[in-house]
């Protein structure tokens, strides 16, 4: 079955060119304040300026808990930075000794209390993934297959998973923070009904991801741009998020949900357990409640498996926060088509 574009709802190339610009100012604000770090002593001189014109301090805050590699350390900074940032405009950032610092009218409390209270999410999802939380599996029948000895299909698609939960606990959500992400969810849900995901072979993929970055919300388009960049031919992959926003059975929004449930809560109040993870995935804080859940590409010492551990076998240790922080800076990385001229190898 084919998509139906319906461009004319939003405009795709102004679109893409915000993103452009965005990510163009975030490496601008990069290079500027790395310059400006290295090449004026660290007494505080570039804070004193700035309280110069603005009237207010800005405090140096090490993050270091976001190093440059694993490359779950790296897409934290640039998540830190690019939501402390919409929030506060005068928020900078740079590396320095191996971590990421910030520069900003805020202290460390400020900071955590920014992600534990006012953070909301960014509505990230891959709808064209059959493990992303919008298709049901298929139900099978109490009879067995005598050839191959698995019980038989009944092709009907109702059964629930892990992943279609965690979208009605967030659709179903009491927590203001998720409501712009659930408002999203339901609109996906009523685009796709009863279909099934698209071929990935073929011109349905392609359609589907042009559909679907035509009606989504601005927001939700920094996801799609992060993960696919569609040519005239077909929606090519962005390795960055693996196999169209997925490590192999991995799907990375489904996880991103869960794990937005496990920091911010369904409820009104985030769990306890929220804000230890938070200072240890931003400052390095020791915390011994990490969970028993897989990260992927992005942190693979973290992943678990044989040798991991003084063991044969250890289980994978994720800080949720980490997963959050990293799917966000992801989306700094937009895809994109290019033409590759014909002497180039």
């Amino acid at each position: 079955m084919r998509w139906p574009l319906k461009t004319q709802e939003k405009s795709i190339p102004a679109r893409s060119i915000r993103c452009a610009q965005g990510a163009v100012e975030a490496s601008v604000c990069f290079q500027h304040m790395e310059v400006n770090s290295s090449s004026m002593p660290r007494s505080g001189n570039l804070a004193a300026a700035t309280f110069l014109t603005t009237g207010q301090t800005m405090n140096e805050i090490p993050l270091k808990g976001c190093t440059p590699t694993p490359l779950a350390g790296y897409l934290k900074a640039l998540a830190v930075l690019r939501l402390l940032s919409a929030r506060h405009p005068d928020t900078r950032g740079f590396w320095r000794d191996d971590h990421f610092v910030l520069r900003t009218t805020l202290e460390k409390e400020g900071i955590q209390d920014f992600f534990l209270k006012d953070y909301a999410p960014t509505p990230i999802m891959f709808p064209w993934n059959s493990g992303s939380g919008f298709y049901p599996q298929e139900r099978k029948s109490g009879q067995k297959d005598p050839n191959t000895g698995k019980k038989k299909k009944t092709g009907i698609f109702d059964k629930e998973t892990s992943a279609t939960k965690i979208v009605d606990t967030i659709i179903d959500s009491e927590n203001g923070r998720l409501s712009d992400y659930a408002r999203v969810l339901k609109s996906v849900k009523e685009i796709i009904k009863d279909r099934r995901p698209p071929n990935k072979e073929g011109d349905e993929k392609k359609d589907f991801v042009l559909s679907m970055r035509a009606r989504l919300p601005d927001e939700s388009v920094l996801a799609i741009d992060a993960c696919v960049g569609v040519s005239r031919d077909k929606a090519n992959l962005a390795p960055l998020l693996g196999s169209g926003g997925n490590d192999g059975n991995l799907d990375f929004t489904s996880n991103f949900m869960q794990r937005l449930i496990d920091v911010l809560g369904s409820g009104m109040e985030p769990p306890e357990s929220s804000a230890p993870w938070l200072a240890s995935s931003l400052f390095a804080r020791i915390t011994p409640d990490l969970t028993n859940k897989v990260i992927g590409q992005f942190s693979p010492g973290n992943a678990g498996g044989p040798n991991a551990s003084t063991g044969f076998e250890a289980k994978a240790l994720t800080n949720p926060w980490d997963f959050v922080l990293m799917i966000e800076g992801a989306l700094l990385f937009a895809a994109s088509a290019a033409r590759r001229y014909a002497g180039d190898t």
